[in-house]
């Protein structure tokens, strides 16, 4: 067991050192940063038509690596990726695309967090609160990801290291994007980017109602015990 702890204690250092490495030769290599500011540069546009684009020129498995570098490394940029995606391939296609994309984007932040941080997070959590955020995880993250929708990379990077399980995570997820790339699929457009008020209204009354409906079934459970 001692051995098993050891080696998975020397991955994680590897793992932390080679992305170091990466970040400091993004920095110091001229053509690595030209290429990391270029994909900066398609998200702080703002443009769609910019995005779609990309998407025309790289194919179906670009999508996927525009969903991963916003939601990695520009969480709280607007997922423009979405009406590219319509744009590109249509409504139905370009939504069920852009759920799927940013999913596979949120879940690795999430592994990735899981890996690296929830080990010397959870020996720093108590049992009790370990227990908490099983509970309350799932609706914490469809909370954030339906009041800003975007975020499932941040709640990936947050949930996955404070050690909320992998299926609980999931499922919050999934049912959270699904809401937003419909959202941003049916109401937005090249030249309406941000949701409309009303939109914005609905996604957060909704999260209200998770909150406030998980809290009325855990009081319940707990008169009922």
């Amino acid at each position: 067991m001692r051995r098993s702890e050891d080696i998975k204690g020397r991955a994680r250092l590897i793992v932390w050192l080679a992305l170091l490495l990466i970040a400091a030769a993004v920095c110091l290599s001229d053509s690595l940063r030209a290429a990391f500011l270029g994909q900066v540069m398609l998200f702080t546009q703002k443009s769609p038509q910019t995005l779609a684009g990309a998407l025309r020129s790289g194919g179906i498995w670009t999508a996927f690596w525009l969903a991963l570098f916003r939601t990695a490394v520009l969480p709280w940029l607007p997922p423009l990726v979405t009406i590219a995606d319509t744009m590109v391939y249509g409504k139905a296609v370009g939504i069920l695309l852009s759920w799927t994309s940013h999913l596979l984007a949120a879940a690795c932040c999430f592994a990735l967090s899981r890996w690296l941080i929830a080990p010397p997070v959870k020996s720093w959590l108590s049992l009790s609160v370990q227990r908490r955020i099983e509970r309350w995880g799932g609706v914490l993250c469809i909370a954030l990801v339906l009041w800003l929708p975007g975020m499932g990379g941040v709640a990936g990077y947050l949930l996955g290291g404070s050690g909320l399980s992998l299926r609980r995570w999931l499922a919050a997820t999934a049912a959270a994007e699904l809401a937003g790339a419909l959202s941003f699929g049916l109401f937005c457009s090249p030249y309406q980017t941000a949701l409309p008020a009303k939109v914005q209204l609905v996604l957060r009354l909704t999260a209200i109602l998770v909150v406030l409906t998980a809290v009325v079934f855990s009081r319940r459970r707990t008169d009922k015990r």
